[in-house]
Parts: structure tokens; sequence; C-alpha cells
């Protein structure tokens, strides 16, 4: 794909995509970014171009980092954008709810992409409540196109209402494809440079503060007036009682659903863009045409509940549908079998055959009531060092100790056969977590944490471990990467552009007892550094470094070994060193380069995907794995 930077005509963008290359037509002046799923590609894209198109960009040591980054930036005339998945907005919320009080200087958008379906979160968090609570302007577009086109005017939005503006994504819109029409961009960015001192409404002391928020309800009302615009609604009437108000992806999917039962012009649709606040004039004149009304949103009923009051308080008797009804639910996201049954229930059409999805059970394996594929539980990848440092981990403290995991893909070790991982929560919270249990069970407990999540999250709860003489072990997975989100660098990546900063020397100065670095593809010295922190007092850290084997591969930093082979012998597998059959190979390890096909001598590799870590041999007891020469 061309560079965003250099579109001539009709493309297709992903939807994150396209919000960068909205706000490169916007202008953009700065950009500050912790990478999460499913909002990392809007960072991704627009990283390898900074320099060129001359803006300010930073991977962030966390969201809330991002946020302050953008405030500094937008306060000194800059337009500026962050961007960050839902839960990252958690740890952001404390610099965003200030954040409006403070005004704008150049226009300023915050992205959060939601995850409907848990499809790499921890939860299903509704961040259309953050607009609320934090009293911002709220955007959610339902295309890339539209991505493209509501970023520019977010920027547009929040300099003439002098608010931040709150770009809601969720997974779909970030991660479908479609056409976008790029816009020229301009020649300069937007941005005075200069930092105005005004301490009398920059200062969020209480004096100041309380008046500010009077100011934030003021302009919250003009935005109010700004949401009613046609510009951000489309409205198609029909003949039917029945109307239908969509936002986000379920616009995409209610189209569908209309088209599928041939109702194309029969029922009223209102399509929202501009959710927050809530365009009353437009949904009140809509509701006064219908007397039913189906409210097609994800995850909470946040614009249903919205709808209901608003015909509550204008006097219409219109009957609203969507989640309170059964119609909906507040799991998972919404499919395109879900919305056209719940139109077909309406209008007493024809209804599609129902996928009913079923959440993970105590198995951790995903289950569906369908004739779908065969589900698959998740895997490091081949090479992936975690592997060896579960593993070693496992025989050197066994497989009975409390283990708190954290936020990466060395959470996937909790996953049969390594089965490491009793508790997790959030970003950084296996420190404080696992300093916790230990008090509260009087006995020690391991703790595992990645790189990037130590330092997004990961200090304050070693100081605090270190400082309450908490019995800890943490493990500090360092893979040199942000690999789960795309090998974004962090602050102890060896990468171009920055100061590196070492994780031992950041625990060596937190005040831990002891802090030993090893490879985890080293087996005895990895297999004794966990030993010897297992039993010590106190507070050890090991830090586990090798680099992800996937980025390694991918960007020639290590030379690939050859693959490993399986001696399963002769017919009679008589071989001195051929495989026994016993799969202890796959049974200990789990890694997905080993097969065992029904029918077959033994266990055999797949070439294409082994790298050659030479894990599999460590553990043979038989000595039939051996490099494939």
């Amino acid at each position: 794909m061309s560079s965003l930077l250099n579109l001539e005509r009709r493309t297709l963008l992903l939807g994150d995509e396209a919000v960068a290359r909205g706000a490169l037509e916007a202008g953009l002046g700065a950009f500050s970014t912790y990478p999460g799923t499913p909002a990392s590609e809007i960072g991704d894209s627009l990283a390898g171009i900074s320099e060129e198109a001359g803006i300010f960009f930073e991977y962030a040591v966390n969201e809330i980092i991002a946020v302050e980054t953008v405030i500094a930036f937008s306060l000194s005339g800059y337009r500026s954008m962050a961007a960050m998945k839902h839960v990252g907005l958690n740890v952001a919320a404390d610099a965003f709810m200030t954040f409006p009080y403070l005004g704008v200087g150049g226009g300023a958008v915050i992205v959060t992409a939601d995850d409907p379906g848990c499809h790499s979160s921890q939860n299903e968090q509704d961040n259309r409540h953050f607009a609320r609570m934090a009293q911002v302007p709220m955007i959610e577009p339902s295309s890339p196109r539209e991505a493209c086109l509501l970023t520019k005017r977010a920027f547009e939005l929040s300099e003439e209402v002098h608010l931040p503006v709150l770009l809601r994504l969720t997974t779909r819109i970030a991660h479908m494809r479609g056409p976008v029409d790029p816009a020229p961009l301009p020649t300069t960015r937007i941005g005075a440079r200069e930092f105005k001192r005004d301490p009398m409404n920059r200062v969020m002391v209480p004096s100041v503060a309380r008046l500010r928020h009077a100011e934030v309800i003021r302009m919250l009302e003009n935005a109010a007036l700004i949401a009613d615009s046609p510009e951000f609604h489309g409205v198609s009437e029909g003949d039917s009682d029945l109307g239908i108000i969509a936002v986000g992806h379920g616009r995409n999917l209610v189209e569908s659903a209309l088209s599928d039962l041939g109702l194309n012009g029969r029922v009223g649709f209102l399509e929202l863009a501009f959710t927050y606040p809530f365009p009353e004039r437009t949904i009140a004149d809509f509701l006064k045409r219908h007397r039913r009304v189906l409210v097609v949103e994800e995850l909470t009923p946040f614009m249903e509940d919205a709808i209901a009051a608003i015909a509550h308080r204008r006097g219409c008797d219109t009957r609203i549908f969507g989640k309170h009804t059964g119609h909906f639910s507040e799991l998972g996201e919404l499919n395109p079998d879900l919305v056209t049954n719940a139109v077909a229930d309406l209008t007493c059409a024809r209804k599609s055959t129902t996928t009913e999805i079923v959440y993970a059970d105590d198995s951790h394996e995903s289950q569906t009531r369908s004739t779908g594929l065969p589900q698959r539980r998740p895997s490091l990848c081949p090479g992936c060092p975690h592997r060896a440092t579960y593993l070693m981990t496992r025989q050197a403290i066994g497989a009975e100790t409390i283990v708190a995991t954290d936020i990466g893909c060395y959470t996937l070790g909790l996953f049969p056969p390594l089965g490491m991982g009793d508790l997790q929560v959030c970003m950084g919270g296996s420190v404080s977590l696992g300093a916790a249990l230990a008090a509260a069970i009087d006995q020690p407990v391991a703790a595992f944490i990645g790189d990037s999540t130590f330092f997004h999250a990961g200090i304050p709860g070693l100081i605090n471990a270190v400082s309450h003489r908490r019995r800890l072990m943490l493990v500090v997975m360092d893979n040199l990467t942000t690999a789960m989100t795309g090998y974004q660098p962090h602050p102890g990546s060896p990468a171009d552009g920055h100061r590196r900063v070492m994780i031992e020397d950041v625990a060596a100065a937190c005040g831990a007892d002891s802090v030993m670095t090893v490879d985890p593809n080293d087996v005895r010295s990895a297999m004794d550094a966990i030993s010897t922190a297992w039993d010590s007092n106190g507070v050890s850290v090991v830090v586990m470094r090798s680099p992800c084997a996937r980025q390694a591969l991918r960007d020639g930093l290590v030379e690939r070994r050859p693959p490993v082979r399986i001696d399963n012998g002769g017919p009679d597998n008589l071989g001195r060193n051929a495989c026994s059959q016993c799969t202890t190979c796959i049974e200990m390890t789990g890694c997905p380069a080993l097969h065992l096909e029904k029918g077959a001598r033994g266990p055999e590799v797949i070439q294409d995907l082994c790298t050659g870590c030479g894990l599999c041999i460590t553990v043979c007891p038989n000595g039939a794995i051996v490099p494939d020469e």
C-alpha cells in the first residue's frame, strides 16, 4: 500500500488507517499513543512517515502520558491526537477528565477503540460513558470513509467549541477495510508553536476548576447545537410505523438487514454519527414520526436510555425497543443475524438462521453453536522465549505455585500445558496483585510481567512491594519489543531515536533485594536464576531477555537456525535414540510446530513453523530430537 502521504486516488484503507489519514488532512501537528488492539494501526500508520510529514510522533510509555502530551501540544497551538484501546482510556482518565477544563489551543482529538466481544481485551467496557462523564463531544464513524472525514471534522469541532473531542471506534470499524477518497494535504502544519501563560485558567487548583467547570458546561451546550446539524446524521423515511436509530457498526448491519428483508424504503432509518451531546431535536423529530423505534448500538444501552429520556421529555408516546426489551444483549458485538432477527421480529418479516456465540468456559475454550470452523486454543508462537521461561519456572518451583500474570502475549502461558497463571486484572497488575497475595496467604508468590507492560504500569507496584517487604519473585519477560500489538518500541527496546532504559537498572533503583538477567533459552542458567530467586526472601527480580522470535526472524536480527527433526526409527522403532511416542515434547511445551498425526509412529515437526529454538530437544527423554542440518 502507498504511504498515507502519497494517496492520490480512492484507496482501500483500514478504519485505523483512515483515522490517521484524516488527521493528516486536518493538519495534524502532534500524535502520541500507547499501542493497544484495536487502535494500534493508527500509530503504526503514522510512525514511519512522521518525520516526512513534519509531525511530532511518540510511542508513549502509557496512555495517560499520551493524553498529557496532547494537552501540552494542543495548548501550544498544535492540532494534536492521542489514540488508545478502550482500557487505555482508564489509564488516561485522570488527565482526560480534567482536559476539558483547560480548553484547547489547536484542536485535540482522543481516539478510543472499544472491543465488543473481547477479541483482544480483558473486558467489554463501553467508553461512550466517558464522553458523558468528561462532558466532551463524541463522534462515532461507521466506515473507513467516515472515519477519515469525521476525524478531520473532529479537529475543527474541537476548535469551534474549545473542547477535546472523543472519537469512538469499535473493533469492526477499526479493522474493516473500505474505500477512502483522499483530500489534499495541507502544505504546513497548523500550529502557533507558542504556549501562552494563563495560570488562572490552566492551573487546576479548586478555585480555578470551579470556574472552568461552568465554562465546560457552556461549551458543551454549544456542541449540542452543532450535534443536530444534518452533516452528522442521515435519515430516510418509510411507510411503516417502525423506525430504526443506529450508531457506529450498527448502521452497517441495519442497512444489510433492511436489504435482506426487502424493507428498504419501508422502515424509517436514522443514522447518527454525533452521539454526545445527544442530538435531541433530530431524535425527537424522528420519534414523533414513528410509533415504535428500534435502537441498534454495541454494548450498553447508552443511546437507548437517552432516546427513551428524550421521548419522555418531548411527550412522545413512541415505544423504544433494544437491549431493555431483549432484542439485543449487552454481551458481545453485533452481527448480521442478530440485527436481521431483531428487525424481522418487529416487522413480521422472514428470519435468518441464528448463530449463537457462547463465551469461554472454565477450560478457556470458546464455543459456538453453529456449523462454523472448529475452535483452536490460542498458543505462544513457535520459538517464543516466553515458552522457555514458563517451562523452566514450572520445573523449578512447581506447577502448584500461585502465579499472578499480566497483559500481553505472555498471558497465553495460562493455557495448558504451561498452565502458569492464576490471577490477571489489568496492565501492571501482576506486581501489586502478586505482592498482595503473598501477604494474604503468607507464602511466596510468583508474578510475570512483560517488558513494555513493566514500563507502562509495573514500576509503582514493584516499589510498593519493596517498601512493604513482600516476598515476591517477579519475572520480567523481556523480548525487546511490544510484541502483541505489532512490535512497537518501548523504553527498553534497542531502537534508534531514544535513550534505552534497562529494566534491571530500574528494578535495582526501586530497591529490589536481588536482580538477575538471563537468557531463557540458556536452560541451566535460567533454572538456576529462578531457583535462587524463589528461595530468597524479599523481592527478587529475574529479567528473562531474549528477542521475540517472529520479529527477530522477520527483521533479520538473528540468523535463522535449522529446524529440528524427530528420529521416529524404522518400522519396528528400534533405533537407539528413536522416539518412543511418549509425546513429552508436545505435552510439556505445547509448541505449534510439533504435531501428532493420527496413526503416525510419533510426533512430527512442521518444518515451516519450527524456528530451531531447541526447547523440545531439552525435554525429550530419549534424545530423539536433533537439529535438522
